[in-house]
């Protein structure tokens, strides 16, 4: 039953995607469905392609980087440090490979995300690594980086 409805879902999914988009694979993750591309630019610049997609479907979308596109760690810091602005003062930048995001911490998150989402977009572009953007805390607390360690970690489940 399950398959059946990935098949349907799938095929709706790769006629409705432009050709130029590379489907790596399609998968259900809880009641969402997960396409993983290996150009995740083309679907980054189109938003409403995917709202479009996902209003049909009635399905929770999510898009994620194939393994094979995204840049190796040292250059995905050295890409966000370039992109973001030195004003968002960022404060830690680690990985998520199970969801393939770059989770960068920053004192100002909303020059990380930029104006209308460029600069978030302009991320997911030169490194293939989707942001997950947070707010470094005020005050440093070792609650809060237990509970973030314990999040990264648990995401494999």
């Amino acid at each position: 039953m399950a398959s059946n409805v990935l098949e349907e879902i799938k095929e709706k999914i790769t006629k409705k995607l432009p050709d130029e988009v590379q489907l790596a694979n399609i998968e259900f993750e809880g009641p969402e469905v997960v396409i993983y591309t290996k150009n995740p630019d083309i679907v980054a610049d189109n938003g409403d392609l995917i709202r479009n997609l996902a209003k049909e479907l009635r399905k929770r979308i999510i898009i994620r980087s194939d393994k094979s596109v995204l840049l190796p760690y040292e250059e995905t810091i050295q890409k966000v440090e370039e992109i973001v602005p030195e004003d968002a003062e960022i404060s830690n930048i680690t990985f998520d490979e199970v969801t393939n995001e770059v989770v960068i911490e920053a004192t100002k998150p909303g020059l990380v995300i930029g104006k209308y989402g460029v600069t978030s977009r302009e991320i997911v572009r030169k490194t293939g690594w989707a942001p997950k953007i947070l707010r470094t805390p005020p005050i440093r607390s070792e609650m809060i980086d237990r509970i973030r360690n314990t999040l990264m970690h648990n995401s494999k489940e």
